[in-house]
């Protein structure tokens, strides 16, 4: 019944991811929205996970690369919620992308930086955190 509820609303999701494409590629534009531009970033990459497209989000990713490298913005700088998704959805694409050291850092930056009273959120990320450190030779410790 799951399979039929996220079958029925790929189109609907489809057309979405096109709906954002078009506010990414305007937002890129604006240096004030950059918090909006990482937003729909994190909306595209959460909205590929969801349809199976996961080589997509690598686009997404250079390009907010290249654009941070221009300007003196850093994510960071972003309101702590943003950013955290933001690296939670880097870290996770990159785990991907079988380049687990870059997963490890944004995948650890999220970790540290999410408060500790979302513990939804803390257990996405170790979902993913914990296999990257383990393939890195690095055991978690008892208090996760």
């Amino acid at each position: 019944k799951r399979q039929q509820a996220s079958t029925s609303g790929s189109p609907c999701l489809t057309r979405l991811v096109e709906i954002h494409r078009d506010l990414f590629q305007k937002l890129n534009k604006e240096r004030e929205k950059r918090a909006g531009h990482v937003w729909v970033c994190c909306e595209l990459l959460r909205a590929y996970f969801k349809l199976g497209q996961i080589s997509q989000g690598s686009f997404l990713l250079n390009a907010l690369n290249q654009s941070q490298s221009r300007e003196d913005f850093r994510v960071t700088d972003l309101p702590k919620a943003i950013a955290v998704t933001f690296f939670f959805y880097w870290g996770k694409q990159s785990v991907f992308t079988h380049n687990l050291k870059e997963a490890d850092d944004k995948l650890s930056w999220a970790f540290e930086h999410c408060p500790p009273t979302h513990r939804v959120n803390r257990r996405k990320i170790l979902l993913y955190l914990v296999p990257c450190k383990l393939r890195l030779g690095v055991l978690p410790c008892q208090d996760l």
